[in-house]
């Protein structure tokens, strides 16, 4: 581990009052992340927030979202105040001042490590519509709970998506794509955002979302499912929360028998039309479009990206999914 990043997480842990035994940094995501282990064996997750993309309150507001649900039985991140009571610190890494945040640890594998190689069996189907159920209770709890007038998330809305300045990044001047491709995904952002406005935002589609709720977010401990990494959360449609648990999936034999478990799944708690079905699709265009920008914004990660692949999905899938929603 680089020594001046362990020395950071020292320094941040310090806040928290917890006798150190082990720091464990863990695989690179949005965050800055390690495995914190007490003297007595307690575990946590401490976080150190990539600068730039939460304020203060919208990092706040995560935990009073995360906070009701809980109270709404839904098992999610437990947040861990500091010291002085707050739930983040602020320290200094490279020379760019990030906020510090400790949550419990929780024990289990992720569902997507569990889903590998078994697709096509009958615990593939389960998982799937395991995580419907999750997605319909979390939509269930956003659509009538009303946020404090202090809460800020940012949104997934056109906006969001497709404006001048996206949550993340302007995907049709992705620096890692060439002329022609830019120009067909400047089509593309134009097309989908004249669809999307039409759509609307009434709040049977559209409320506080999860945003990356696919099975590597899912933690498993026998029968428990704890969601995990609520980083990306903020308004936005359902169908996109649906579509990202299928996206890594989009190519699979098995993907149609995944994503009727996922419907059938969210069924069970909360009513979904055929036409919001219909929208899933584009969605699932949305993910890769975003996907770009993400990666584009992100140097770091350039080795993960596959960019063609999310840009040939865009071409041979739009189409037929802006079809689907007329």
């Amino acid at each position: 581990m680089d020594n001046s990043l362990s020395n950071i997480a020292r320094e941040a842990v310090s806040h928290w009052g917890i006798e150190l035994a082990e720091l464990e940094l863990l695989p690179l995501t949005e965050n800055i992340a390690f495995c914190v282990t007490g003297v007595a064996g307690q575990r946590y997750v401490l976080r150190l927030h990539r600068p730039g993309y939460h304020s203060f309150v919208e990092l706040t507001s995560e935990h009073q979202w995360t906070h009701a649900l809980r109270n709404a039985a839904i098992d999610v991140p437990v947040p861990i105040k500091t010291i002085l009571g707050s739930h983040y610190c602020k320290v200094e890494v490279h020379g760019e001042v990030r906020y510090g945040g400790m949550l419990e640890w929780v024990d289990g594998v992720s569902m997507a490590s569990l889903l590998q190689g078994d697709l096509a069996g009958e615990s593939g189907g389960k998982m799937f519509a395991q995580i419907g159920e999750l997605l319909a209770k979390i939509h269930n709890q956003a659509t009538a709970w009303k946020p404090t007038k202090n809460f800020s998330r940012h949104a997934f809305n056109v906006d969001g998506f497709f404006g001048e300045s996206p949550f993340w990044g302007r995907f049709w001047e992705s620096r890692l794509t060439n002329k022609k491709q830019r120009e067909w995904l400047g089509q593309a952002r134009d097309q989908i955002g004249d669809v999307l406005t039409e759509y609307g935002e009434c709040a049977e589609i559209y409320s506080l979302i999860h945003a990356d709720l696919h099975p590597g977010n899912v933690i498993v401990n026998d029968d428990q499912l704890h969601i995990i990494d609520f980083d990306d959360s903020g308004f936005g449609w359902h169908q996109y929360d649906l579509a990202v648990a299928l996206f890594d999936y989009r190519d699979n034999s098995q993907f149609s028998l995944l994503q009727d478990s996922l419907f059938e799944g969210y069924r069970k708690h909360r009513h979904l039309t055929d036409e919001s079905i219909s929208y899933v699709p584009l969605f699932l265009v949305i993910r890769a479009l975003v996907s770009i920008g993400w990666f584009s914004d992100r140097p770091e990660h350039d080795g993960r990206a596959d960019i063609k692949g999310l840009y040939d999905y865009g071409v041979s899938a739009l189409d037929q999914a802006l079809a689907a929603c007329r």
